[in-house]
């Protein structure tokens, strides 16, 4: 009996830069695989066919940093990201033992791996914990079933000391670990992005969203830029990602003396030429110059002046808000700048999204490639072959034959996701979302736990990773 396709995909404007192809294919997938991709296949071998004349078709896209887990969201980052043309997604914080309750239940086929967040107040007790303490903290989190742990330096300071065990200890427990550059003596700018590169010592670290370091908060930004483009060509251990909103995310809770709690919204309010405390926090929102976002209809969003006032004088401990701080001429150089051989400096284009609204990876994406800025063939490279090596994942990024059949159709022209497959199946189809569980990604420490929880997942080796190997 001859082999039949469970999707074929007709018709489409395929770009897989792994094997060369771009132009109009045909695609095939089976048994939860890429099966083939050609000019033209036969159709009468299909169970399912989707027509996708004048579409893209992509390997599914891999946001290198996102957050799934906000205050009151009730699980909307999974179906906000399968919306966005994203398959899978590392979230940037967790915490794990949420990730997996939510999964299950709101994950609708998305793949997702956990960087535990590691502050004072959650996992440490105090911004100058132990070496033993880091430890601890460090192999409970992999037990857990998360991939690896964040460094959250930039919102909640640890010493620069604290920072380096940390960053020395994911190498002896051989797991990733992401940073937010920012500690107690730098701040989330570029001599905290400096600082936390030479505190890693060579030792492999994924410095995340580089353009929010380059905000002119020490320097005109093309100086910060220059800064920041020449320390990562001399730091071949560190792996990093941009994103494309103008819009940060940060706390807007304040603490005990009435000061935001995330030294970044302190930033943000300094920026704008507010007090940097929760008078001035109130005085940006009222100006409009703060947003709260919040849980409206099945999504995260952003309220209005009014709405966003209600709702943070109503939950003081909670509520989130987005500041207009990362510049566009930033965000831009960000996505585009190669080295001289004509490698990206900064690997991947994440959305730093999920629950927070602002998943535009295609869409901007698109704009870029518009723009003549980035090809099809890069734009791809950046939002999912890249990221997907970034973290080891060998069977996403293209359409290998045998390789996992994740697929993302989009709007050429708008950046608008239409379909998304992942593990051969459709979980989006033209913004429907449609049930079922996630995947979560660990590694080997978390999938016997991830196992005995009843949690789908699949165990990931970072030994050929761009994360352990470098740029």
């Amino acid at each position: 009996m001859r082999k039949r396709y469970d999707i074929l995909f007709l018709n489409g404007t395929v770009v897989d830069p792994m094997n060369g192809i771009l132009g109009k294919c045909d695609l095939a997938v089976r048994n939860g695989r890429i099966d083939d991709c050609a000019r033209q296949l036969d159709r009468s071998k299909s169970d399912q066919i989707i027509d996708a004349q004048g579409k893209l078709v992509i390997p599914g896209v891999v946001d290198s940093h996102a957050h799934l887990v906000r205050p009151g969201s009730e699980g909307a980052a999974y179906g906000m990201l399968l919306k966005a043309g994203v398959t899978t997604a590392a979230c940037f914080a967790g915490p794990v033992q949420t990730v997996k309750k939510e999964i299950v239940e709101k994950g609708s086929g998305l793949n997702v791996l956990v960087l535990e967040a590691l502050h004072s107040g959650n996992g440490f007790s105090s911004p100058g914990p132990s070496k033993t303490e880091v430890r601890q903290v460090v192999g409970k989190a992999l037990d857990d079933g998360a991939f690896g742990v964040k460094i959250l330096g930039g919102h909640y300071p640890l010493t620069p000391e604290s920072i380096e065990a940390i960053i020395y200890e994911a190498s002896e427990q051989k797991c990733y670990v992401g940073a937010h550059a920012g500690s107690t003596t730098k701040g989330s700018n570029i001599e905290g992005m400096e600082q936390v590169v030479d505190l890693a010592q060579g030792l492999p670290l994924h410095l995340a969203h580089i353009n929010a370091y380059c905000r002119g908060m020490v320097e005109p930004i093309p100086a910060e830029l220059s800064r920041a483009f020449r320390k990562l060509l001399e730091s071949p251990n560190i792996i990093s990602e941009s994103h494309l909103a103008v819009n940060n995310s940060t706390s807007a809770d304040l603490d005990e003396d009435g000061l935001p709690k995330s030294h970044v919204t302190r930033a943000c309010l300094r920026m704008g030429g507010y007090p940097e405390d929760g008078k001035g926090l109130e005085e940006a929102l009222k100006a409009g110059y703060a947003k709260i976002y919040a849980l409206v209809g099945d999504e995260m969003d952003y309220l209005t002046v009014s709405e966003g006032l209600d709702y943070w004088k109503a939950n003081k401990s909670g509520a989130k808000c987005s500041f207009p701080v990362n510049m566009p001429a930033s965000l831009a150089a960000c996505a585009v700048s190669k080295d001289e051989s004509g490698r990206f400096i900064i690997p991947a284009i994440s959305s730093d999204g999920g629950g927070i609204p602002r998943n535009i990876i295609l869409k901007n994406g698109i704009m870029l490639t518009r723009m003549g800025y980035l090809t099809l063939k890069e734009l791809v490279e950046k939002i999912s072959l890249l990221p997907a090596r970034m973290f080891g994942l060998a069977g996403k990024g293209h359409f290998t034959s045998g390789a996992d059949a994740d697929v993302t159709i989009a709007d050429p022209s708008s950046g608008e996701a239409e379909v998304v497959v992942t593990a051969g199946k459709v979980r989006m189809a033209r913004g429907i979302v449609f049930g079922g569980s996630g995947v979560l990604l660990t590694g080997e420490r978390g999938a016997s736990r991830l196992k005995a929880e009843g949690i789908p997942h699949e165990t990931v080796c970072l030994e050929k990773s761009m994360f352990l190997k470098g740029r």
